[in-house]
């Protein structure tokens, strides 16, 4: 994908599907590197406390997302926490 097909999602909630089938969410965490002529190698997608990174060559699809569908947090028993 070109820089410029990022443009109209830089400020918005997005989840991209890449060439494997999976899909990731979260806002652009850094929209000013496609802001530029270079041609960016990874977008960084923030969601919630969590950073996911994704090269750009991988992905197919972009859309703009509901981010109340793509939001799960998994549940953990304290109990199975690992000893520290």
């Amino acid at each position: 994908m070109e820089n410029r097909d990022f443009f109209d999602y830089l400020n918005k909630y997005i989840t991209v599907t890449l060439d494997d089938g999976t899909e990731h969410s979260g806002f652009v965490a850094n929209p000013k590197d496609f802001q530029s002529d270079t041609q960016q190698l990874s977008l960084d997608l923030l969601n919630g406390l969590m950073k996911d990174t994704v090269q750009v060559d991988k992905i197919v699809k972009i859309r703009q997302s509901v981010r109340e569908d793509t939001l799960s947090l998994p549940v953990i028993d304290p109990d199975d926490w690992p000893e520290e």
